[in-house]
């Protein structure tokens, strides 16, 4: 199986039910854009919103499939990467 192109923190906790979502937004070409940044508080989401500068596109996603899934998570991605979907 293929590596991830990112590190996943196995060591930290999952538990995201104290994380918000804050809604961030920026201009391109004359239109208003937004997307999303979940933080445990607006100072937070206002930190993670200066390094999306840093940031690079990962590639496009294809399907959302929840972690809760498990096994049918892994049959997806593989069939996904057997037929390039």
């Amino acid at each position: 199986m293929n590596q991830l192109p990112f590190k996943v923190n196995t060591n930290e906790s999952l538990d995201c039910s104290r994380e918000k979502t804050f809604l961030c937004e920026y201009r391109y070409k004359g239109a208003t854009w937004c997307f999303e940044i979940t933080a445990e508080s607006y100072e937070e989401a206002q930190q993670k919103m200066k390094c999306v500068s840093q940031g690079i596109v990962l590639g496009e996603i294809k399907a959302k499939i929840p972690y809760s899934f498990g096994w049918v998570a892994k049959i997806w991605v593989w069939i996904s990467r057997f037929f390039n979907l």
